[in-house]
């Protein structure tokens, strides 16, 4: 059993020739890791984004954890938002360690937001967001921290795309310099998503160095932004239509040196599982990258990445549950995983992927109080994009419905 265990999921970093990458050390303390442990090959999933950082999170499909889009529609219903925990419906790797009385940190994890008292210490993934045009005056939202006596301290930690400059911009992408930036607002949204990413790195290094947890999560984003914002980007008369071919590649060299950081703080006797899904807009094997004691070191052969967090609890010696979906990869495990399994870990409801009543009644309120005032429906803006969400959630269900019956499929096929 692994008394310290440091899990990380890099979304979007599987990009294409990360095979290639690794074995040029392209990433070098990536490399390292995988040289020295074990490499899975994780099959392509039906669901990118928050969904598959979700999966990979609880271990379960996400008709079972209930995120399927990265964003959902407000309780207000005027306006969408980021998907929240009140969405989830399943535990994380980290809540389930907490309540076995493990000390367990998350940090920048899509659906965290708000965070919930009592699940170790939690910053979400709206902790970094810069909601405010002035770098003066950026306040953090309602729960972006948990417990509430770290919110002050944390909150210096933060950086906005007004505090990037130029050369760090060009240091992580350096074909940003082909762009118009007179027509374009591309680079601002890089710089923007960079600052998000040193905020959670930021805060990230400060609790692995002061709160020392059993189980250390991080979720990076950086390398899905850069690859979505290639993919969108329309290039103007005045850009190289080749500026950003190389944004996400230049992105997990960031992300590379910042596992770097982990490394040096959490030490060699932590173990280290580092997971990887496809590039955004592309359907691709992702990886697993086990390093430490309790991983065997080799080629582990194919997993899924709802694999991922059963893995890691047999690394926390916490036993199995049978509403997990995934399970844990025997092939990286150097020691035996924990005798027997439970129904579940899943507190008693309402705790888990309740909607808060007093907060869906304030929002019925402050409606009716704009009916009152003389206010009509919702900017036609919003509700084109809540009917577009609702397309794209029934789309994604049809999804999570194949999703499910080619998980059983394998089920069937390992008896």
């Amino acid at each position: 059993m692994s008394r310290r265990l440091a899990l990380i999921h890099i979304r979007g970093g599987a990009v294409r020739g990360w095979r290639d990458m690794l074995r040029q050390t392209r990433w070098p303390r990536l490399a390292r890791l995988a040289a020295a442990g074990a490499l899975v090959e994780l099959e392509p999933f039906s669901f990118q984004g928050a969904a598959a950082s979700v999966s990979v999170a609880t271990g379960c499909l996400p008709d079972a954890h209930g995120v399927l889009l990265d964003e959902e529609i407000r309780p207000d219903g005027l306006a969408l938002r980021p998907a929240s925990c009140e969405r989830r419906r399943r535990s994380t790797v980290w809540e389930i360690a907490h309540r076995h009385g493990l000390a367990a940190a998350a940090v920048g994890w899509p659906a965290t937001h708000p965070a919930r008292p009592g699940d170790g210490v939690i910053v979400t993934d709206r902790f970094a967001v810069h909601n405010s045009r002035r770098a003066d005056s950026w306040p953090m939202d309602d729960g972006c921290v948990q417990p509430e006596s770290m919110r002050a301290e944390l909150s210096e930690l933060r950086l906005s795309a007004l505090d990037i400059t130029g050369e760090q911009i060009g240091a992580l992408a350096p074909g940003c310099a082909g762009v118009d930036q007179g027509r374009e607002d591309v680079v601002v949204q890089l710089g923007a998503a960079l600052a998000r990413c040193a905020s959670d790195h930021a805060v990230g290094t400060f609790l692995a160095e002061r709160f020392r947890p059993d189980l250390f999560s991080v979720h990076f984003s950086l390398a899905d932004v850069a690859a979505r914002l290639r993919a969108e980007w329309r290039p103007g008369p005045g850009s190289d239509p080749h500026a950003l071919d190389d944004a996400p590649y230049d992105a997990l060299r960031f992300v590379d040196l910042a596992i770097g950081r982990y490394m040096h703080l959490c030490g060699p006797e932590a173990t280290y599982l580092i997971s990887a899904d496809a590039t955004a807009g592309e359907i691709g094997e992702g990886f697993l990258i086990g390093h430490g004691p309790g991983v065997r070191a080799g080629e582990a052969g194919r997993a899924s990445l709802i694999d991922v967090a059963p893995t890691a609890l047999a690394l926390l010696g916490i036993e199995q549950a049978w509403d997990i979906d995934g399970c844990a990869i025997e092939a990286v495990l150097d020691l035996p995983a924990p005798s027997g399994q439970v129904w579940t870990h899943e507190p008693p409801p309402p705790y888990v992927g309740a909607t808060s009543g007093a907060e869906t009644e304030r929002h019925k309120a402050m409606l009716e109080d704009l009916r009152a005032l003389g206010f009509g429906p919702p900017a036609l803006r919003a509700a084109e994009g809540i009917a577009k969400h609702r397309t794209a959630l029934a789309q994604s269900a049809v999804l999570a419905s194949l999703a499910r019956s080619h998980w059983r499929e394998r089920q069937r096929s390992r008896t």
